[in-house]
């Protein structure tokens, strides 16, 4: 769901996979049925982990070893820099026109 939608659905859900989108105390005990958070990506500093924890909230990540997320993260990197050296973009608009 959209960021600004967050406070009036999470109540609801039992497993939270946050897009960034912080994860406070307060955001968190508004997540009565909550079980699991998983932050995808490597780290989960957006989400309070201590209060997960006191709230019985189990938190996990997906690391990137193992599970392609650096060689992704590589593989855009790479075509994001093409793009910009080939101007992409201006040769789509100048088509599209």
């Amino acid at each position: 769901c959209d960021r600004g939608e967050v406070d009036g659905v999470i109540g609801g859900a039992h497993v939270i996979v946050p897009l960034m989108c912080q994860l406070d105390r307060a955001r968190l005990e508004k997540a009565k049925l909550a079980r699991l958070i998983i932050q995808y990506g490597a780290g989960v500093e957006g989400v309070d982990a201590g209060a997960a924890r006191d709230l019985g909230i189990l938190l996990s990540n997906i690391p990137s070893r193992d599970t392609g997320n650096a060689e992704s993260c590589a593989e855009m990197a790479i075509f994001l820099t093409m793009a910009a050296l080939r101007r992409i973009r201006a040769m789509e608009e100048s088509i599209r026109t």
